[in-house]
């Protein structure tokens, strides 16, 4: 399965790849606005794209609601570190455009985030 991941940094996507395996999961981390754009927009366009607030890139939380927004219905959009003010700010936004987010906190453990990415492979 392919995960966008908007992020600072790669941590996340290491992290994914490494307890899931390549065959698994595909991550792509983009930081630029118009490059996630462009990914949504693509003919590989990923299955889900991941919020990381833990290391999130400097993207306001309108702007990237409205970029999700445009992605394809059936895009999967989560956010890792829904309790941060960060993912506080996108979830209300994503919210507020009628695409309610899947929202996961650390304290849950990368276990749920493993599980999410495994559960949606198999469709």
């Amino acid at each position: 399965m392919t995960v966008l991941i908007v992020a600072a940094g790669q941590g996340l996507s290491l992290r994914l790849e490494a307890a899931l395996g390549s065959d698994t999961v595909l991550t792509y981390v983009i930081s630029s606005p118009q490059n996630i754009r462009n990914k949504l927009r693509s003919a590989d366009a990923p299955y889900m794209a991941l919020v990381d607030a833990t290391d999130f890139a400097q993207i306001d939380a309108a702007l990237l609601a409205d970029i999700f927004a445009d992605g394809a219905p059936t895009l999967v959009r989560a956010i890792w570190g829904a309790e941060l003010p960060y993912g506080r700010a996108i979830a209300t936004a994503m919210t507020q455009r009628g695409f309610p987010p899947l929202e996961l906190k650390r304290a849950d453990g990368v276990e749920s985030l493993l599980d999410l990415i495994r559960s949606r492979r198999l469709r």
